[in-house]
């Protein structure tokens, strides 16, 4: 992530000379993106808030449209987690989250690698609030896209979640899509270290760890 910044600080210096608005406004997001990952919420917001000037009363095409609503959920979705841990999650937080997921779904229609990540936060969105039926029924369609449109880094992300949930206490169901939860877990794991997925494997041994 350190990296990422560094490429996007260096991207805005470069790209804000060239008056290229609609590059400009992705290394925005990435930025705000990269914030997020690293729980740097200011800085998030305020790197979100570049972007949100550059699409002001402009009419961008949806391959710059989805980078900043997948900034803005990801947002959404750190401080829905926040309130979640701090026990005081509210219907507004949760209904701003799906309402920006549900966004990220129409635009991701024309682009099916974000379409199946939009999915899987769905569902994430929907096993925070213990609504284990409705995070399964998410988790079914993305895996099935990801595996449709070959989508493996963002499939891999999807198996992760689905064992994940099939763990989680509460949860009535021992299997989905016919794999069990350590099934789905040996899988994202497997595409993680294919992948090279570092943040991912720290995030899946953290999770195993616990």
């Amino acid at each position: 992530m350190d990296l990422t910044l560094e490429n996007a600080n260096e991207g805005v210096m470069y790209t804000g000379k060239t008056g290229h608005f609609s590059m400009l406004l992705v290394i925005w997001c990435a930025k705000s993106l990269a914030h997020s990952v690293k729980n740097e919420m200011q800085e998030a917001k305020k790197a979100l808030s570049e972007a949100e000037k550059l699409i002001a009363d402009r009419k961008i095409m949806t391959v710059y449209h989805v980078p900043y609503v997948m900034a803005m959920t990801q947002i959404e979705l750190a401080e829905l987690r926040s309130c979640i841990a701090l026990h005081k999650p509210t219907r507004e937080k949760f209904r701003a989250a799906l309402g920006a997921i549900n966004d990220l779904i129409r635009l991701s229609k024309k682009m099916r690698s974000e379409y199946v990540e939009a999915y899987r936060l769905k569902a994430l969105v929907y096993r925070m609030m213990k609504k284990h039926h409705n995070a399964f029924r998410y988790l079914t369609l993305s895996i099935e896209a990801g595996q449709k449109y070959n989508a493996v880094l963002e499939l891999s992300r999807s198996y992760f979640e689905a064992g994940k949930c099939l763990r989680e206490s509460g949860t009535t169901r021992s299997s989905l899509l016919g794999l069990s939860s350590s099934e789905y877990l040996l899988k994202a794991r497997t595409l993680f270290e294919e992948l090279d997925l570092q943040w991912d494997m720290q995030e899946y041994e953290r999770y195993m760890e616990g």
